[in-house]
C-alpha cells in the first residue's frame, strides 16, 4: 500500500504499528502455551527455551558466492564454515595486511 497524502501516511503508520503489536502479542502467547505445555508434560524448559530459539538472534538467509539466497539453516552453517575456513586459511590477506601496515608512516604526537 502506498500513501499519497498525509493522512494516508499517517493511517499506514497506525495500521503499521498495529499489525506489530498483534504479532509480537501473538508471538508471546505461542511462546507461553508451548512453556505451559512442556510444564505439564515434564518436559525440560531449557529444551523449549533452544526450540522456540529465545534469547538468540539467528541468521535466516545468506547469499553465496553465486549471489543465490539461502535459507536452509544446514546449508546456512556449511556456508559460514566454508568462508570462515577460506578467510583464515587464505594467504594473499595476510600478506596484503603485512605490505599495508609497512607502507604506513608512523604519526608523531606534534602532527596530530
Amino acid at each position: 500500500m502506498k500513501a499519497s497524502n498525509a493522512t494516508d501516511k499517517i493511517e499506514l503508520v497506525e495500521l503499521s504499528r498495529l499489525i506489530n503489536r498483534r504479532k509480537i502479542a501473538d508471538i508471546r502467547s505461542y511462546n507461553v502455551k508451548r512453556v505451559e505445555q512442556a510444564e505439564n508434560n515434564g518436559r525440560s524448559l531449557k529444551a523449549v527455551k533452544a526450540d522456540l530459539c529465545i534469547g538468540e538472534n539467528l541468521m535466516y538467509a545468506l547469499r553465496n558466492k553465486e549471489g543465490n539466497v539461502i535459507t536452509n539453516m544446514h546449508r546456512i552453517v556449511e556456508m559460514a564454515k566454508e568462508f570462515y575456513r577460506e578467510l583464515y586459511s587464505s594467504q594473499k590477506n595476510q600478506d596484503d595486511i603485512v605490505k599495508t601496515s609497512m607502507d604506513q608512516r608512523n604519526v608523531t604526537s606534534y602532527q596530530l
